[in-house]
């Protein structure tokens, strides 16, 4: 076995092995595409492995193949995983599912001239194994990748100066220089070997290698980013403290009550909050994972339930009092001020009925206004009639917002 097949077979050894401590952590959207990514990891390095031993079954064509689908989609799925480490400061482009739609597409155009070989050519027995033929077509494919990788880079670097949180930013910085140590082999060890016609075996499991033992450290320790800080779960702290002015500038100790269809449109004025500094609370009764969207790891969220959901804060949907004193407990502890949503009246209501939901978010308001923080309560007006949305307008105390297209001052 020569010394390229010997690093083939430690990166396949080392996805393996991150791959079963990632299946141990929880079933989170980022831990999934991590999978992902290690899945095209390990057919590069599969592929690479199988044509450097001299082994003919099957051909080693089949192998080619096999190792150029990873090459091509594990750069795409890796800027999907940067960009779900801390997704609330994602610029809007990366939350839009038609430029990930585009993205992948163009690594559909390359499979597509892979098995119609216009891509990589035949194989024939080198002094360090089979080796393929480069096609042109394939000096656009590197150029893909390296594109792809320094962007994910580029935003990996934004996201590790924007995250305040100490630990994360330890496992961000590791992973930095792992990505920085690879993208330099990819230019010299391997765009340089291409663009040149050198008859040079490139160093591929190199940068694999380096990428996976930079993050390693957060996978075997922390099932990677999805597992939320403590704090958490003792009081609110900012998901961020972006320098681009809020969108929305709520006024102190007042309430907010938004009529909107669009669900989106009932929590961007939270959203634009608790990343310009503000902290926050989120009481809900969604799924833990249609929350996962969000990406938040400062922000306690309540989630309203008969059932205990495991690592989660829960609250019975009939015990309106203890949710209440939690908030105000809560806090206390805050400096300043602080924002809560309530995006489950309609669901409280149907537990405790709708005059005592009055009551309660009323006093909630009161709460709120004493801590110089907001409170702000979406509605469905499809679910409520008139009268009723005037009612909750006026135990609020509320500015009424008709969607949420306001700027400024609100």
């Amino acid at each position: 076995m020569n010394f390229y097949a010997l690093l083939s077979l430690v990166g396949l050894f080392l996805t393996l092995f991150l791959a079963f401590f990632t299946l141990r952590g929880p079933r989170k959207r980022i831990n999934v595409i991590f999978l992902l990514v290690l899945a095209c990891a390990f057919l590069w390095m599969l592929g690479e492995f199988m044509r450097r031993i001299y082994f003919n079954l099957p051909s080693p064509d089949f192998w080619s193949q096999v190792e150029t689908i990873g090459v091509i989609f594990v750069a795409p799925l890796f800027f999907r995983f940067v960009t779900l480490i801390h997704a609330t400061t994602n610029p809007s482009l990366l939350n839009d599912n038609r430029f990930w739609l585009v993205l992948f597409g163009i690594g559909g155009v390359f499979i597509v001239l892979l098995v119609t070989d216009n891509l990589i050519g035949e194989t024939a027995l080198y002094y360090l194994g089979y080796d393929y033929e480069l096609k042109p077509a394939y000096l656009f494919l590197y150029l893909f990748v390296a594109v792809v990788l320094v962007i994910s880079v580029i935003h990996l670097f934004r996201v590790f100066r924007r995250m305040q949180i100490g630990f994360y930013r330890k496992y961000l910085r590791n992973t930095l220089l792992g990505c920085i140590f690879a993208l330099s082999i990819l230019f010299l060890g391997d765009f340089l070997i291409v663009a040149l016609g050198l008859e040079i075996p490139t160093l591929s499991a190199v940068e694999l290698i380096a990428v996976e033992i930079s993050i390693g450290s957060a996978v075997v320790r922390r099932g990677f980013m999805p597992l939320p800080s403590v704090s958490r779960f003792l009081l609110p702290l900012p998901e961020a403290s972006l320098s681009s002015r809020y969108r929305y500038r709520l006024a102190r100790g007042r309430c907010y009550l938004i009529i909107s269809y669009r669900p989106h449109e009932r929590v961007e004025i939270f959203l634009d909050q608790i990343t310009h500094g503000v902290p926050g609370f989120w009481i809900t009764s969604r799924e833990p994972k249609q929350m996962e969207k969000y990406g938040l790891l400062r922000t306690p969220i309540i989630f309203i339930s008969s059932h205990r959901i495991p690592g989660e804060i829960v609250m019975p949907p009939k015990e309106l009092n203890r949710l209440k004193e939690f908030v105000e407990n809560r806090l206390n502890f805050v400096r300043g001020r602080s924002v809560v949503l309530l995006d489950c009246f309609y669901e409280l209501m149907v537990e405790n009925g709708f005059r005592h939901m009055l009551d309660f978010v009323h006093e909630l308001g009161k709460i709120c206004f004493s801590h110089s923080s907001n409170l702000i309560v979406p509605l469905n007006p499809r679910r409520f009639t008139v009268r009723q949305l005037k009612l909750i307008e006026e135990a609020l105390g509320a500015t009424k917002l008709i969607g949420v297209e306001k700027t400024g001052v609100l």
